[in-house]
């Protein structure tokens, strides 16, 4: 919570030391599902701070890590910041199949809201690629 704050405050590199601070104290004594939040949540500060790629890794690793204890809700969570990962980076046809299945893991688990972020996400993605009418089928569908 404290890099989060740090973040909002404006002091991205004081927010990406406390995560690396964090992240080498709880290792031994976290559970992996909280590990996979807090680096779910570095990758965001990393992302908004412009530091793209290692946002990516950093979402890569937290769906891993939420797989392995069998978190959908988490998984499904990275899965979508991963998708604005490849959204910005250009690889749209990668982003959208991957908004495509953290809505379908959102939906498993019930939450309507991430679902929802996923469908607007999606038709984003298809209006860059031209589609326009399947992007509309989506917006309407949210």
């Amino acid at each position: 919570m404290t890099g989060v704050a740090l973040f909002r405050l404006g002091r991205d590199r004081e927010a990406l030391l406390t995560f690396d601070k964090a992240e080498r104290v709880f290792n031994s004594v976290i559970f992996d599902g909280e590990k996979g939040v807090r680096i779910r949540d570095r990758g965001e500060v990393l992302f908004q701070s412009g530091y793209v790629k290692e946002a990516m890794r950093a979402f890569e690793e937290a769906e891993q890590i939420f797989d392995a204890v069998h978190s959908v809700l988490g998984k499904a969570s990275s899965m979508q910041s991963l998708g604005g990962v490849l959204f910005s980076l250009g690889r749209n046809q990668e982003a959208l199949e991957t908004f495509e299945k953290a809505e379908n893991l959102f939906s498993q688990v019930g939450s309507d809201l991430g679902r929802g972020i996923c469908l607007e996400a999606r038709g984003s993605v298809l209006f860059s690629l031209g589609r326009n009418q399947e992007a509309l089928a989506v917006f309407d569908s949210s």
